[in-house]
């Protein structure tokens, strides 16, 4: 089963959405952002999804979806504890 790569998109920096995007088409990878709010996706090949604007709305859709092989791109330190206590690998925006 190939990787998904998951992306909290609120306050990730477009250059890295971008970047996350390409790498994931390039590697036949399916790549996710999640967000509260509508994200510019220029030129990406990705999929958006748009959660409610409640608190940790976004934070919980990935949760929820993400597979033991996905990796998730955060800057969220409470989400990446989630996730890496259930296994998933989390790196933030700057690859570590």
């Amino acid at each position: 089963m190939t990787a998904s790569i998951w992306i909290d998109a609120d306050s990730c920096p477009a250059q890295v959405r971008k970047y996350a995007a390409n790498y994931a088409f390039n590697h036949a990878m399916k790549c996710v952002f999640v967000a509260n709010r509508n994200i510019m996706l220029e030129g990406a090949r990705a999929e958006l999804v748009v959660c409610a604007k409640e608190k940790d709305a976004a934070d919980e859709y990935i949760i929820q979806h993400v597979l033991q092989n996905d990796i998730v791109i955060t800057q969220d330190i409470l989400l990446a504890s989630k996730l890496v206590t259930q296994g998933i690998s989390v790196i933030n925006d700057r690859g570590t």
